[in-house]
């Protein structure tokens, strides 16, 4: 068996109360889609994906000052970026998400009234979930979890103000510390 489907065998297991609900998947990673597919199956829910990219930081490209799916996007209102900067970016990532419609979450994808399950192999910040949550927000998800095979404790920290449920395998102790800011939408 490969660690996709262990991992994925394991987190099916812990969302078990979520089986044949009303609700969905969403992979948001080449990485988590694998997952994803094992969990859609045992749990007998649709899966969708929706990549997310992040926004780096022009002074540090290993942070990032926001996230965009295809069609959300969200910076973080602590930086002080120049707008332009920041809209320029947002529409880049997302044509080249639009472009490519295996990642691309279904602008009619209806997700009132369902317990929506994001899904991710590895977290180690929330910026590349930031976009998705919101989209899953705005389309008046019922309940918003998040699952994943690892996961940072800060990761866990932030995503506990913004996720009804967090659900994972293993804690990643090794992840570096960042900096997280409140999201504000472009």
């Amino acid at each position: 068996m490969n660690q996709n489907m262990t991992a994925g065998l394991l987190l099916a297991e812990k969302l078990a109360l979520w089986g044949n609900c009303n609700g969905l998947i969403i992979a948001v990673s080449k990485a988590g889609a694998a997952l994803g597919k094992v969990v859609a199956a045992e749990l007998q829910l649709p899966m969708h994906v929706s990549y997310c990219m992040g926004i780096h930081d022009p002074a540090n490209p290993k942070k990032f000052v926001g996230s965009v799916s295809a069609d959300t996007a969200i910076t973080h209102a602590s930086y002080d970026l120049p707008q332009d900067y920041l809209a320029h970016q947002v529409r880049l990532l997302q044509q080249e998400l639009r472009n490519d419609d295996t990642f691309r979450l279904n602008e009619n994808l209806e997700m009132a009234d369902k317990v929506v399950i994001i899904i991710d192999q590895h977290i180690e910040t929330i910026d590349d979930l930031l976009a998705t949550i919101q989209a899953a927000r705005k389309r008046n998800a019922l309940e918003v979890i998040v699952a994943a095979e690892t996961i940072s404790l800060d990761a866990i920290r932030h995503l506990s103000d913004i996720a009804d449920e967090i659900f994972y395998v293993t804690t990643d102790t090794h992840a570096v510390e960042l900096s997280f800011f409140k999201p504000e939408s472009v």
